[in-house]
């Protein structure tokens, strides 16, 4: 079975890069109708490939590691042959060493840390859509690979609120059951742990649990607005970045029972929110955030923005404690 998944996945991912790009050549032949096709069987075969990796279930500290094996190989690519093939080889050759150098610095910082810090690697990565040049923190006017422009770079952060993959999209059913359950299980983990391990940093850079708690209140408020913004269709502004709306509001300064109690009251009212809303309502789209957003996006980004920061809070509290 699992070598059939492997076979599934390679093949539908090959597919989908070349059917891609014979959906270019198409266009440039006028046959129009025919780009339309392999597009939409590209996009499909993606699909298949993603759910065929998603049974295979590599850790992605894993998959790390076989990427920077594999980036690593393409070193071996020589400049023999025409001229375009040297080009490529010369392109391959830089682009991979700084896909290298972050994989690099991303392993090793797994080796001691439960994820990549920012000070390894920075909270945001830019790549070139052009030639695939990976740049950090600031995004570049021109790539220094291709030439292309920086409207022509894609931004990663450390989360997202939508993405062109639909990167584990959710039913309504199922955000309004996790987002059910987060504060129970939250309160089920800090079952006998102490207030000074809730303050505790992994890092001076890093949240307590604490923190990390007055993070997921604010975030409950910036989705009723983002929501509230698509449905009645107006503009929506987000004047401090997500992960800096607790800083300031003294959730590190509340105790356990407070903050439990807060949680709960929070969540309450997200819920009633979204128990207000028609299943028309989870497939109204408008342009946020830089880009097209649903209901549904917005729904699916809170509900996973719970499961990450729960399991951040498993790992803190089942971690040795510091003196």
């Amino acid at each position: 079975m699992q070598d059939h998944l492997t076979q599934i996945m390679q093949e539908c991912a090959q597919g989908y890069v070349q059917n891609l790009v014979a959906a270019e050549q198409a266009v440039l032949a006028g046959q129009f109708n025919l780009a339309k096709v392999l597009r939409a069987v590209a996009y499909a075969q993606r699909a298949l490939a993603m759910n065929a990796a998603r049974h295979l279930d590599a850790a992605p500290a894993d998959r790390l590691a076989q990427t920077l094996v594999q980036v690593n190989g393409y070193g071996t690519l020589t400049s023999a042959g025409d001229e375009s093939s040297s080009l490529v080889a010369s392109s391959l050759h830089t682009v991979a060493g700084r896909i290298q150098d972050v994989l690099a610095r991303s392993q090793e910082s797994l080796d001691t840390h439960p994820d990549v810090p920012e000070w390894s690697v920075a909270q945001r990565l830019f790549t070139c859509i052009q030639c695939g040049n990976l740049v950090e923190e600031n995004k570049p006017d021109i790539c220094d690979v291709c030439g292309a422009f920086s409207v022509e770079f894609e931004v990663f952060g450390p989360f997202y609120a939508s993405d062109d993959e639909h990167l584990g999209q959710l039913s309504p059913d199922r955000i309004m059951a996790i987002l059910t359950q987060t504060p129970d299980e939250i309160e089920k983990a800090l079952v006998g742990i102490d207030e000074a391990r809730l303050s505790q940093k992994p890092s001076p850079e890093e949240w307590s649990i604490k923190e990390i708690m007055g993070h997921i209140f604010e975030t409950d408020e910036l989705f009723v607005r983002r929501i509230d913004a698509l449905l009645t269709k107006s503009t929506y502004s987000q004047p401090v970045p997500p992960w800096k709306t607790h800083e300031g509001k003294g959730y590190e300064s509340m105790s356990k029972a407070e903050l439990l109690a807060w949680m709960h009251s929070v969540r309450s009212k997200t819920l009633e929110r979204i128990a207000q809303m028609t299943p028309q309502d989870w497939v109204v789209s408008g342009f946020m955030l830089g880009g097209s957003r649903t209901v549904l996006d917005i729904g699916t980004w809170l509900a996973n923005h719970d499961r990450g920061h729960f399991a951040q809070i498993r790992r803190m509290v089942s971690a040795p404690q510091q003196d």
